[in-house]
């Protein structure tokens, strides 16, 4: 599996007789194990695991299931005000047209997640435009 141990790696341990859990130190070299018969089942991204799948689909792999969905962001220079100005109105349109969702789809395979930590920002976003105030 990739990823750092933790204390669930134990539990698994002690209720699985005869597993093995090996640490890789990138999902390139994990996938690399996979496709080479090496390990038997991986804990990597699902696009990896999506791009894998379209490059080598005679490797027998398919996802079995998703035990969480890795999020992703953009890094802004905090003193960038006009730049994360334009980024904030640029998100809170392409959300609200479905735009984002068509790009999520598009790339990740997986429609755009908008929990309530992204709903908060995109109000809180909105209220503070300065039109809004």
């Amino acid at each position: 599996m990739n990823r750092g141990a933790s204390q669930e790696t134990a539990l698994v341990r002690a209720n699985v007789p005869g597993l093995q859990i090996v640490r890789y130190q990138d999902d390139a070299t994990v996938v690399q194990a996979l496709i080479a018969h090496q390990i038997d089942a991986a804990a990597i991204p699902d696009g990896v695991a999506k791009d894998v799948m379209k490059q080598q689909a005679d490797a027998g792999l398919a996802i079995k299931f998703t035990f969480f969905h890795q999020p992703n962001a953009m890094a802004v220079r905090l003193e960038d005000q006009e730049m994360r100005d334009w980024l904030n109105k640029a998100i809170i349109k392409m959300t609200g047209s479905g735009e984002l969702n068509k790009i999520s789809r598009k790339w990740t395979g997986n429609p755009l997640i908008v929990d309530d930590t992204v709903a908060e920002f995109m109000l809180q976003s909105w209220i503070n435009q300065p039109a809004h105030r």
